[in-house]
């Protein structure tokens, strides 16, 4: 469809927009699942719009034993955590957010790396201290995301060194017999 929209353009205005779809599609990542597949595509998207350089290495996992809302809730809000640092960091930078997600042996690790300011972040019992003036219903991400991961007995583990934000999630793949 896209190649016959293109050699039906009769302007460059029309052509450019053609163009604009065609490199909104050109970021596609094939996850595994179909939820996660959007979400990502989603959240790259938003990141690139505000300026953020994005690397993603992901592989093509089966996310059967995890329930999509908790698999939204786990990449969802470290993709935004990500994206919201890398929105404070100095103007005159290119911030960037590298996104890592292998199957190794029975393991599904999800790596994340982003742009920061250094020393904003409290740290704190239930994670890092939000920046947001309404904290009573803000800052609760970590949270979710920690909880989503105890249900698959995974593990988070997240800091920050300096300019850099890690936010790392281990999950076992269940062993069926």
């Amino acid at each position: 469809d896209l190649k016959n929209h293109i050699l039906a353009a009769e302007n460059n205005k029309y052509y450019e927009k053609i163009e604009r779809k065609i490199s909104d599609f050109e970021g596609f990542i094939s996850t595994g699942s179909n939820i996660l597949n959007v979400l990502m595509w989603q959240k790259i998207t938003e990141a690139k719009e505000k300026g953020i350089e994005v690397e993603t290495i992901v592989e093509e996992i089966n996310y059967g034993f995890i329930d999509d809302m908790d698999l939204c809730s786990i990449i969802g809000n470290i993709l935004d955590n990500a994206i919201e640092a890398c929105c404070e960091v100095d103007p005159n930078c290119i911030p960037e957010i590298d996104i890592r997600i292998a199957q190794v042996n029975n393991l599904i690790i999800i790596k994340v790396i982003n742009d920061c300011v250094a020393n904003t972040r409290r740290k704190t019992e239930n994670g890092f201290e939000t920046t947001k003036a309404e904290k009573n219903i803000h800052g609760i991400g970590l949270l979710s995301i920690e909880k989503a991961v105890e249900r698959y007995d995974g593990s988070v583990e997240v800091w920050c060194n300096g300019t850099k934000f890690h936010s790392e999630v281990l999950i076992p793949i269940p062993i069926i017999r």
